[in-house]
């Protein structure tokens, strides 16, 4: 896993306003892979799109300063954490921006999210890395 101790905490807080065109009118419930310091949920709540914002965050640090702004917070290996997920309710906006190029079976991941997207939800991805 690559190591993001060395990352400025600017990494961790800006939100991704570019996704805007991408984004549904509404998703009254929305989970975040990797939301670092929930800036980007909380965007999301303050423009009115969603009413309910769940982060799952790898690291303390950013998941302490994403409490501060985001209704549920969970601090987990999101790999691992969706097996476990099964209980948690529908979402109907998943965001994965700029994650899954950072896990080790992302498709099986992806597949994974299914169980947790409400009927007519959406995901959203960004994956700089290609490769």
């Amino acid at each position: 896993m690559q190591s993001y101790a060395s990352k400025q905490d600017s990494y961790f807080a800006n939100a991704r306003r570019e996704i805007e065109p991408l984004l549904p009118s509404s998703a009254p419930r929305v989970l975040e892979i990797g939301c670092g310091a929930g800036a980007t949920l909380a965007w999301l709540k303050e423009r009115g799109t969603c009413q309910s914002t769940t982060g799952v965050e790898l690291f303390e640090a950013a998941a302490a300063e994403a409490r501060t702004r985001v209704d549920h917070v969970i601090v987990a290996n999101a790999e691992q954490w969706i097996a476990r997920a099964g209980d948690m309710p529908a979402f109907d906006l998943v965001l994965c921006l700029d994650v899954l190029e950072h896990m080790v079976e992302p498709w099986a991941f992806v597949a994974q999210l299914e169980q947790l997207i409400a009927p007519g939800g959406s995901l959203v991805c960004s994956i700089p890395n290609v490769r």
